[in-house]
């Protein structure tokens, strides 16, 4: 224990004693073993954006742009997501 301790430190270690047990119980305390994904979703196509939201898909980026009305919270986080089943 350490007196007088700086808050940023103690919470720093308490996230890294968390980190530390989730990679010994889910993955055998080996980091190289922790799956990677490359993207969070397939690209979004305009036939899956909910009702009242546009969606502008270039090379580098990928607009949205919105109505008056905003999407309810169920159909936008499924529009995000995509159709394909996958970690998100």
């Amino acid at each position: 224990m350490v007196k007088d301790e700086p808050i940023k430190d103690m919470l720093g270690n308490v996230n890294s004693s968390l980190i530390a047990s989730v990679l010994k119980c889910t993955y055998g305390g080996d980091a190289s073993t922790i799956p990677t994904v490359e993207y969070l979703a397939p690209q979004p196509s305009a036939s899956e954006a909910p009702a009242g939201v546009k969606v502008s898909v270039t090379d580098k980026e990928i607009v949205y742009q919105f109505g008056k009305s905003l999407p309810s919270n169920a159909s936008w986080l499924a529009s995000l997501a995509g159709s394909e089943l996958n970690w998100l």
